[in-house]
């Protein structure tokens, strides 16, 4: 009988293991943030993060209205009248998502445009100045629209908002964080790094 006696030693396993992550270690921070934004970025297509989902839009969308007229606009634009998808006016948060590998043991995950904090946290936002020409420009827009569009919105064009900002809530709808999700990609990324290696 020929036979061949192999002995379990943790503590060798443990130490080629860390010994490999430590050699990978800022590919697998990379890695990380690879999988964070990824996962960011889908959030906005899913409309949640985390199996949390965001709250949807006003059905009239006041800030974005003012912002269309304020650039000049003749109408504002149909999605100031959808409730989702949320996070997705111009698509600039999205597409700002990124990493950078932090010393050699971290990874920051995040946008840096100025209102991204905002909508991760949720917070107040401030519209732009309604101008006596943008106020000219939503009375004739509204005007073709009928009394309900009037009700609604006629009160931008009162004389107290002329020269005004309106001051508003921004919903919680959080895009960036450590999820069930991150957790398992993770791993399931350092174990093919393992197995690859060991």
């Amino acid at each position: 009988m020929a036979t061949i006696r192999v002995t379990y030693e943790p503590g060798r396993i443990l130490e080629r293991c860390q010994a490999v992550l430590e050699a990978n270690k800022t590919d697998i921070l990379r890695g990380i943030g690879m999988i964070m934004v990824s996962e960011s970025q889908d959030a906005f297509k899913r409309q949640e993060f985390g199996g949390r989902s965001w709250a949807p839009r006003k059905d009239v969308n006041i800030f974005g209205l003012i912002a269309d007229f304020a650039a000049g606009r003749k109408e504002p634009f149909k999605r100031r009248f959808q409730t989702r998808p949320a996070l997705m006016d111009t698509g600039q948060l999205r597409m700002t998502l990124n990493f950078k590998v932090a010393g050699d043991d971290a990874v920051v995950v995040g946008s840096a445009l100025p209102y991204a904090e905002d909508h991760q946290y949720g917070g107040e936002t401030e519209s732009e100045k309604i101008t006596e020409p943008m106020q000219d420009a939503i009375r004739k827009w509204l005007s073709g629209k009928g009394k309900k569009y009037e009700k609604r919105l006629g009160w931008l064009t009162a004389p107290k908002f002329t020269n005004q900002t309106i001051i508003g809530r921004v919903h919680r709808r959080r895009f960036l964080g450590v999820t069930k999700r991150t957790i398992a990609d993770v791993e399931d990324m350092i174990g093919v790094t393992l197995k690859e290696q060991i």
